[in-house]
């Protein structure tokens, strides 16, 4: 692999994290360790913000571009109930 496309937000790692078990706190069931992309800002965008602020701004950027390859977020996924956390 050469080292442009360990930049890149959608190389695979190059050493695998080890897998712990981490329990889903809605369902129990275990969660998978991964990440949120996309090749847009990720944003949240709060029931409870000024509705004009939020569509001046688009909502509070959650994560930083990767060398302009898009956006990528350490994250928890439960496939059962969709619950997902993101880690910071």
């Amino acid at each position: 692999m050469n080292h442009e496309n360990q930049n890149s937000p959608y190389a695979p790692p190059t050493v695998l994290p080890e897998q712990s078990f981490v329990p889903c706190p809605q369902c129990g069931q275990q969660m998978d360790d991964g990440d949120l992309s996309s090749s847009a800002a990720i944003r949240w965008r709060s029931y409870s913000d000024n509705p004009v602020q939020t569509f001046l701004t688009g909502g509070r950027k959650i994560a930083n571009s990767k060398s302009g390859f898009g956006f990528r977020v350490p994250a928890h996924f439960c496939g059962h109930c969709r619950l997902m956390l993101i880690k910071r």
